[in-house]
């Protein structure tokens, strides 16, 4: 194994470690027990725990993020009318609330937390989070151009609204009286429908 390999497989069996049981929950020794190589290696390629388990963060972070950032990227040039632009809104809206999508919330949050603390963190995360914005920024622009959107609403504002109520879900993730995900889904589409430019 190559030792981009090993310090791969560390990393990965670090974030797995931090999904199960949470970044206290991290010991150098487990995670060279299961990437299968010694806590030497893991010192080698890391540095330290608190290495590891900023990097991890960061990868949790950032990975969660761009997935539907991705995704609307290969779609943006398939969407030419407010139909078909409302109904992938309606479709990442209702993906939000499935039970993986929790997990990964709960991902970002963590990883977010851990970056509040850690100045070289923050600013990784600040890029992570400013490239997503772009993303989605460039998305919207895309609708705007073809007139799908109401005049005035700012691409990136709306961008940045997607990207806040999207992790602000952790609220209702923690609720222990949560509403029905029906009224969430309700609630957003009313939004889209006054940003979307649906007569």
């Amino acid at each position: 194994m190559s030792a981009d390999e090993t310090r791969q497989r560390i990393l990965e069996r670090a974030i797995e470690v931090i999904d199960a049981r949470g970044e206290d929950a991290l010991r150098v020794i487990e995670v060279a027990r299961l990437a299968g190589v010694t806590q030497g290696m893991v010192t080698y390629h890391f540095g330290s725990r608190h290495e590891l388990v900023a990097e991890a963060q960061l990868v949790r972070y950032a990975t969660n993020m761009m997935v539907d950032v991705e995704e609307l990227a290969s779609i943006v040039h398939t969407l030419h009318d407010v139909d078909a632009l409302f109904a992938v809104a309606m479709r990442f809206t209702e993906r939000a609330l499935l039970p993986e999508r929790v997990r990964a919330r709960r991902a970002r949050v963590s990883a977010a937390g851990f970056g509040v603390g850690d100045e070289h963190v923050r600013a990784v995360l600040q890029q992570a989070a400013t490239t997503a914005i772009d993303g989605l920024t460039a998305f919207a622009t895309a609708m705007a151009d073809r007139g799908l959107l109401r005049p005035g609403v700012s691409p990136r504002a709306l961008a940045t609204f997607i990207q806040s109520y999207n992790l602000g879900l952790v609220q209702w993730d923690l609720d222990e009286r949560p509403v029905p995900g029906e009224e969430i889904v309700d609630v957003i589409a009313r939004f889209m429908r006054s940003v979307i430019a649906i007569d």
